[in-house]
């Protein structure tokens, strides 16, 4: 062998040990390359003012949850890859999950603040993946103004009513409002002399929402006039914005029925400037 073709496969084998040394090992993010490690953060900029954020919140997919006791939690597990949807909520009064469905019981009492989140993740193996959800919040404050009019105004001694047509059901999947269900109303006096009740409902749902009611006088007279008014076209946005709460005003006006006296409501105006009641 001469001395050209040995310095050329002297430098052959040079070339191919430089690029073996230039390969590298893949690097991981986990301790396992197959699995990959997820850290949320929950994002609560959106929730409605003076109201505080849950102490904690439940991550749920497939058939896994996990509790979070701070805004930012990294899964103790490391999950395979895969499409997943994440969702996010937390224990609320009056309030029960199963599933993806949410579930009000208004007969229990007023539910309390209830906030919800869904993300879409592509999960790569040996990936560490930090995720940020933003927290919604799920139920809003109602606020009803009666001003009644009429000579027997100052002998109203209560009112009472039904709001029909409020959401009992949330699917957080969807943002699916359902259940049609009535919720009750005590209003009180205020020193302006305006009757006022509030809750905190769910959304609203149904082809209708209605307010059926019964106004009481002191030592029963006149006699109890019914109070029928038609919400819905004031609550027709109820599901958007829950982080506001709403306060609607309508004037009272009797009107003769066969059965004597009613009081209606024609029309309720948007009121500005409401505050959130704590429950």
């Amino acid at each position: 062998m001469n001395m050209t073709v040995t310095k050329l496969m002297m430098a052959a084998g040079a070339i191919i040990f430089l690029t073996a040394c230039d390969v590298k090992d893949p690097i991981h993010e986990t301790d396992h390359p197959d699995k990959a490690k997820i850290t949320v953060t929950a994002d609560w900029s959106g929730i409605g003012q003076g109201i505080a954020k849950p102490s904690g919140y439940t991550v749920a997919f497939g058939d896994r949850t996990f509790t979070a006791m701070a805004d930012k939690y990294t899964l103790p597990d490391l999950i395979e890859p895969g499409n997943y949807t994440l969702y996010f909520y937390h224990e609320a009064d009056n309030i029960t999950i199963n599933g993806t469905m949410s579930t009000a019981d208004y007969a229990a009492g007023m539910p309390g603040w209830f906030f919800t989140g869904r993300l879409d993740a592509v999960i790569d193996g040996g990936k560490h993946h930090e995720l940020t959800v933003a927290m919604k919040q799920q139920v809003r404050q109602l606020t009803l103004v009666i001003e009644a009019t009429g000579g027997t105004v100052d002998k109203i001694a209560t009112i009472t009513g039904t709001l029909s047509g409020v959401a009992g059901s949330l699917d957080m999947s969807n943002d699916t409002h359902g259940t049609p269900s009535d919720v009750a109303l005590t209003f009180a006096k205020g020193t302006d002399g305006k009757w006022t009740a509030t809750v905190h409902l769910l959304g609203i749902t149904g082809a209708k929402q209605k307010l059926s009611g019964t106004i009481k006088f002191t030592d029963g007279t006149p006699d109890d006039m019914i109070l029928d008014s038609d919400l819905t076209a004031a609550l027709a946005t109820f599901n958007d914005n829950k982080n506001e709460p709403l306060t609607l005003g309508g004037q009272a006006e009797e009107t003769p029925s066969p059965a004597g006296f009613t009081t209606i409501i024609n029309a309720w105006n948007k009121i500005t400037g409401g505050s959130v009641i704590a429950n």
